[in-house]
């Protein structure tokens, strides 16, 4: 019992991180104007100058409906069309803030980004259990470390 490998996430005890995955913001969908009823566009992610992904997605009357296709883990593709609902904040200063409510199975968290799909969906952190890698750093100097390469 136990040993290399036996554990969870590959027997390191560690969480899997957000930075690993796709990220669906809703915040800079406002700011970007696509969250307008009835306007439909490709959505895609770059890794080292080279797309990764890509889903499609049309803003509803309260709503955007994500449609993309996945591999399933036996290896087939499938196409994959949901609505993720939305709700709105009222800013202090006038103005109102989206969030998606997450579509996951008794979730309905109000969310800023959805990750994905490490799944068949994209969901909340919670739902997939996802962490930061910030806070997966034990020590203070590597924090450090990394916040100066970062801010240079």
């Amino acid at each position: 019992m136990g040993g290399p490998g036996s554990g969870r996430y590959g027997g390191y005890g560690k969480k899997a991180v957000v930075e690993d995955f796709l990220s669906l913001d809703v915040q800079r969908l406002q700011r970007e104007g696509c969250l307008t009823s009835g306007r439909a566009f490709t959505w895609s992610w770059e890794r080292a100058g080279r797309e990764v992904a890509s889903i499609s997605v049309t803003a509803l009357r309260g709503a955007v409906e994500l449609s993309y296709t996945t591999t399933t883990p036996f290896g087939a593709r499938e196409d994959v069309c949901y609505r993720v609902y939305l709700t709105r904040t009222r800013c202090n200063f006038g103005g109102f803030r989206p969030w998606f409510v997450c579509p996951g199975v008794g979730c309905g968290r109000r969310i800023a980004k959805l990750y994905g799909p490490p799944g068949r969906y994209f969901l909340c952190r919670h739902c997939y259990d996802l962490s930061y890698r910030s806070r997966q750093e034990k020590l203070i100097k590597a924090r450090a470390l990394r916040w100066a390469q970062i801010f240079g």
